[in-house]
């Protein structure tokens, strides 16, 4: 809740419950009251306050029966002839009232009948229902037909900021939460007064409240980090790695994995580093990209590149995470060809695809490595030596005889 002056108003705040918790958000607004907070104005589900709230004041909130109902002349004179004000529209879909007379009669008497005000935002809700569950679906299926399906664990490991999609993920499951309960509340609603049986107060909305609250903060951190991470992207040129990386500065390659085609057997001058980044993520306790490359001077200040590796290596919270992401990356190159399953018994996964350059996609237990090689050796006799990058989780190179071939 809001405090502060600004003219009239000396508080706001939204309605704690989902809108058909209509006795939840009712009980809300009485303590408000006994605070010494008045209901003043509605805009949406916000409630501006005034001071002077009363400590035995009522709220009822009413139904509206039609899209966009005005509360006629007439009908607030006899509610104020038997001691109720009439405060405003809440969350478009009920008129809001208040009365400090405890001697007042209620608004409502007869719960059949107060249920069947509620016909047309049973409709309402249904519609609405409909529409989110088409649009969602929409969504989802426009996501998985542009391959997006296919690679999210790699795109968030690579391209998100850190917490940046747990965040979204928590404010999508808490909307699914919040619909539920909306759905709920008003199932148990529509149930209660067809029985006969009046509402029920005080009713509990504190937890209700949290979970909007939590939603809100959610949604703060999912804007900056995608702000932050738009900021941060480097561009896309052969001097910088992809995606949300801290570039690593020299050629102090200490703690990251990465192939050295010079081991491979490629000579000229190098290895030389292109570019080096490392992030970390909720999902990874470290990812590096290590871009290696071998020159050969072809004139003065001239360089052919002869040989270069491309090492990306995930170091993941879980087996299971590394199963599923060996999947997306190949399914990421399967531009280049088909993935060939190689025999290496050191190794949980390593396949191979072959062409002008090869890629690699190795894993052990739950770590990941990729890498796109162009150079003269052949990466299918080299299992022992991508065993034993994958062996050591601080990225030390074999030593010379270490598993190499020849």
């Amino acid at each position: 809740m809001n405090q502060k002056e600004n003219g009239p108003w000396v508080s706001d705040a939204c309605l704690p419950a989902v809108a058909f918790d209509v006795a939840a958000n009712e009980t809300w607004l009485e303590e408000m009251e006994r605070q010494g907070f008045r209901a003043g104005k509605i805009v949406g589900s916000r409630v501006f306050f005034t001071a002077g709230g009363e400590a035995g004041c009522r709220c009822r909130m009413q139904p509206l029966l039609k899209r966009k109902e005005k509360m006629d002349e007439e009908r607030t004179a006899l509610y104020a002839r038997l001691g109720w004000e009439y405060v405003g529209v809440a969350a478009g879909m009920f008129h809001l009232w208040r009365c400090t007379d405890p001697a007042a009669p209620e608004l409502d008497t007869d719960p059949v009948v107060q249920g069947g005000g509620y016909r047309y935002l049973k409709g309402r809700m249904m519609r609405r229902i409909l529409l989110e569950t088409l649009f969602f679906g929409g969504l989802l299926a426009l996501v998985l037909a542009m391959g997006g399906g296919s690679t999210m664990l790699l795109r968030i490991l690579t391209e998100a900021m850190p917490f940046e999609a747990a965040a979204l993920l928590g404010l999508l499951a808490g909307s699914v939460i919040r619909e539920a309960q909306d759905v709920r509340a008003m199932i148990r609603l529509l149930r209660r007064l067809k029985a006969g049986i009046p509402l029920e107060r005080p009713r509990p909305y504190r937890m209700q409240r949290a979970l909007a609250r939590g939603m809100t903060v959610l949604a703060v951190v999912w804007l900056v980090m995608g702000i932050a991470g738009r900021c941060l992207q480097p561009s896309r040129t052969h001097q910088n790695v992809l995606g949300n990386y801290f570039p690593v500065d020299g050629e102090n390659l200490t703690g990251l994995v990465c192939v050295d085609p010079a081991v491979l057997g490629d000579t000229g001058q190098g290895p030389e580093l292109d570019c080096a980044g490392v992030r970390y993520h909720e999902l990874a306790s470290k990812i590096s990209e290590v871009r290696l490359r071998v020159l050969r001077q072809t004139g003065p200040g001239e360089y052919l590149v002869t040989a270069s590796a491309d090492t990306v290596y995930f170091d993941l919270r879980g087996e299971f995470l590394a199963r599923r992401l060996v999947k997306e990356i190949q399914s990421s190159y399967r531009s280049f060809g088909n993935f060939r399953e190689i025999e290496a018994p050191e190794l949980d996964t390593f396949t191979w695809c072959g062409g002008p350059s090869q890629i690699v996609v190795a894993s052990r237990e739950d770590r990941v490595m990729a890498v796109y090689y162009t150079g003269n050796a052949d990466l299918r006799e080299w299992t022992a030596y991508f065993a034993g990058l994958l062996e050591r989780r601080g990225g030390k190179a074999p030593r010379e005889g270490d598993g190499l071939p020849g």
